[in-house]
């Protein structure tokens, strides 16, 4: 039934672009949260704020870039006979799976009775290096170079 679909391809380049800036919309999302919670005027606004962004600065230079410079290895060495490859092949399955699991973790955070303060500065640090790994993307799809 299905095997008449076409498959959402486009080119590394292009899946480069669209691994980014699905990075930079999960980033987003995170960083607003943090603020909507900051916002509320019951917490200090500061120590939360700059806590969060470095330790953010801290997660993309100790996990994410690694996690980013693998999946700009996999798409620029996927399917070497392909000008095109699949949209949702940025990243593996075993890592859609476990941004599924993370999803539901920050989920879960928000019931377990943290403190404002504490929302928003995880919320804030992963955000913060969600963003900053979005970089690497887009400057992967330049000239197709690695990071």
């Amino acid at each position: 039934m299905f095997s008449h679909l076409p498959e959402p391809a486009v080119s590394r380049k292009g899946l480069m672009i669209s691994a980014g800036l699905f990075w930079v919309i999960g980033g987003l999302i995170l960083v607003v949260r943090s603020g909507m919670v900051l916002r509320t005027g019951r917490i200090d606004v500061v120590w939360p704020a700059a806590l969060g962004v470095i330790l953010g600065s801290l997660k993309y230079r100790l996990v994410f870039t690694r996690i980013v410079t693998v999946n700009i290895r996999r798409i620029n060495e996927l399917s070497p006979h392909k000008d095109k490859i699949c949209l949702f092949a940025f990243q593996s399955l075993q890592s859609y799976l476990f941004v599924i699991v993370m999803i539901g973790l920050g989920i879960g955070i928000r019931y377990i009775g943290l403190t404002g303060a504490v929302l928003a500065t995880i919320y804030l640090a992963i955000g913060t290096a969600l963003l900053l790994s979005s970089v690497l993307y887009f400057r992967g799809a330049n000239a197709g170079r690695r990071p």
